[in-house]
Formats: structure tokens, sequence, C-alpha cells
């Protein structure tokens, strides 16, 4: 009987113990696999994560950033869900402005959640300088990207995809208007000058 009763005790202790411990959930975790403008993995990259277009769009509050993994995945853990998150991944002339930017669904709460590669574009920028002393609205490939450039002053238009591209400068208060034909492609960021 003595032996019958230390296994009862025994079967309660660990009874007692199992249902004392709590279950961690498993966090919300995201991974997606990030490819460079040839298609290949691409580790190194910058990754910051945004709550909202806003904050993307203006690169404010940052959730967290992290850099892609040696096989080209970025990973974040510990997310909120109920969002639909907005990322931007960057390194050198390469960056994700021209494709992919946020997740099109909400996450699954504590699981790994998945979604399609992101693929890198090469961008760069053009700087228009304004030699004149007459002011001129800014035109890339046929939209006004700025109005009003006044004489003697420069701007730079920044996130212009890699490849051929049209800048056309109309004088608000005259008849001189110019177009050049501008290539971006990687480190190079070609500078358009208004006589």
């Amino acid at each position: 009987m003595n032996h019958f009763i230390k296994i009862i005790i025994a079967c309660s202790f660990l009874f007692l113990f199992n249902s004392c411990t709590k279950e961690v959930p498993t966090p919300t975790q995201l991974r997606i696999l990030v490819l460079d403008d040839q298609g290949y993995a691409l580790p190194n990259a910058l990754v910051t994560l945004y709550q909202s277009k806003s904050d993307y769009l203006t690169y404010k509050n940052a959730v967290a950033k992290t850099y892609t993994d040696q096989n080209g995945y970025l990973y974040f853990s510990n997310l909120s869900t109920g969002l639909y998150y907005y990322y931007s991944v960057e390194i050198g002339c390469l960056d994700n402005y021209y494709s992919n930017n946020h997740i099109t669904s909400l996450l699954e709460p504590q699981v790994l959640n998945e979604y399609d590669p992101i693929k890198l574009n090469v961008v760069g920028k053009i700087k228009v300088e304004n030699d004149s002393n007459n002011p001129y609205d800014v035109y890339l490939d046929g939209y006004l990207v700025y109005n009003s450039l006044s004489g003697n002053s420069n701007i730079t238009i920044p996130e212009v995809e890699g490849g051929n591209h049209t800048v056309e400068v109309k004088q608000l208060y005259g008849s001189n208007d110019f177009n050049y034909s501008v290539n971006v492609s990687c480190g190079v960021y070609p500078t358009v000058i208004i006589p």
C-alpha cells in the first residue's frame, strides 16, 4: 500500500506541475526572399518596416530595421497582427520602390508568414540645373515633377527607375522649351543643364 500512495503522490505532482506551466505562444513572424535585378538572392540588403503607407512614403516612424540574411531573406518577429505592413529594401543603387513594397493581406497571428519574393530594381536620380534667369516647369516622361524651378537653382529628381527617360523643361514666361534624353543606370546619375 505504501508503494501505491507514492505513485499517487508522484502522479499528483506531475499533473500539478504540467498544468501550472504556461505554453509560450509562437510570435507572429514575417519572412520574404529578396532578389536582385537579375533574380538572384540578395544578402545584406537593408530592410525597414513601416505600419502605414504614409510612413513608408515619408520614411518616418519605422517599426523595425534589419538586413537580409546570407540566403537573401528578410525576417521580422514579434509583429502586431491586423496591419498591412510596408517595407523599404535597399542596397547600393537597388531598391524596391518600383516593385512590391507592402503586404497585401493581414499577417496570420502566431505563425511564420511568407510572401512572394521582392525583386529590387536599379533606381537613381536626375539632377536638373537651371543656369538661366527664367523659371521652368520640369517634367519627367510627360509628368510634372517640379513646378517653377527658379533661375540659377537646381533640383534632384529622386527614385528614378533605371533606363531611358525624357526630361522636358518648359519656360513659364516664354517659349524656350527643351527636351533631354537621359539614361539612369547603377552609379550613373545624369545632370540636365538648362542654358
